[in-house]
């Protein structure tokens, strides 16, 4: 099905007529590519595609990270994901702040910061002061007095 896309957006980039698009697909086959349905190869699914190829180019696409919308053509895409506030957000996003021991600050002057519910400090909102804090003496001697703590109490 791929290839078939492929093909109709080829047709229409190039302004070849309808025409080839059985062609093209001939050619793939020849080159080795699967195409199962005969149904999807004749010349107005092509006109069926390009349609639906042109109305989802013509959407913009939105970033779930940073709410950013754009185009939606590649090399927009591209450019954005190579920037560097995708890359910080990403790296916020893919360390996991839902640690069990780490909650948002409820103080208003902290309120940009995180707080340790083990060691009682607040930290900064950053992946790598998280890390930081994570990998202490401090808060590893805590967080095994805890499950020490817990595996006693349910052993009681």
């Amino acid at each position: 099905m791929c290839t078939l896309f492929r093909n109709a957006y080829f047709i229409a980039k190039e302004n070849l007529p309808m025409d080839k698009f059985q062609s093209l697909n001939d050619l793939n086959k020849f080159n080795g590519a699967v195409i199962t349905s005969k149904l999807y190869q004749e010349n107005n699914a092509c006109s069926e595609f390009i349609q639906t190829i042109s109305d989802s180019i013509e959407q913009e696409i939105r970033c779930e990270l940073s709410g950013h919308e754009m185009p939606c053509r590649l090399d927009a895409l591209e450019s954005y994901i190579k920037g560097k506030k995708f890359e910080k957000l990403l790296e916020k996003h893919n360390y996991q702040y839902e640690k069990q021991h780490l909650t948002k600050s409820i103080k208003k002057s902290r309120s940009h910061q995180l707080f340790c519910t083990l060691t009682y400090r607040h930290l900064n909102n950053t992946p790598q002061h998280i890390q930081k804090h994570l990998d202490g003496r401090r808060f590893k001697k805590v967080l095994l007095r805890c499950k020490l703590f817990k595996l006693f109490e349910n052993q009681l």
